[in-house]
């Protein structure tokens, strides 16, 4: 069975030339994930030195995310570090009608805590 499959193979490529396996492209925030590397911005490994307190804001700003139906899978896949008293949401979304949104979710979540908007609007 092996020597089918490479005699099937070897007829192939012969009959259509060289395979080539085309690159997949970068995902569109790959750039950013690199920077985002660097060690001089937050990231969601931050969020470990923080309270549990932290840890349930964001679990709450990212379940009002991914529960509303009109924002876009960008939207719901956002960054959320939250630490000491301060919301940082980072990452690419579809509009700055979407951004507002996230903005005003987040807010409403974390009422008394410092929200930062890093949001990008990709198109």
């Amino acid at each position: 069975m092996k020597k089918l499959n490479l005699c099937l193979s070897l007829v192939l490529i012969g009959l259509f030339g060289s395979v080539s396996f085309a690159e997949t492209p970068a995902a569109d925030n790959s750039a950013i994930n690199v920077r985002d590397a660097s060690g001089d911005r937050l990231t969601p490994q931050d969020q470990s030195s923080g309270t549990t307190a932290d840890v349930e804001i964001t679990r709450r700003i990212r379940a009002d995310l991914v529960g509303d139906n009109n924002l876009s899978i960008q939207a719901k896949n956002i960054k959320i570090i939250t630490l000491d008293q301060s919301v940082t949401l980072r990452g690419p979304v579809k509009s700055a009608a979407e951004a507002a949104k996230i903005v005003t979710k987040a807010k409403q979540v974390a009422h008394h805590f410092k929200i930062n908007n890093e949001l990008e609007v990709v198109r």
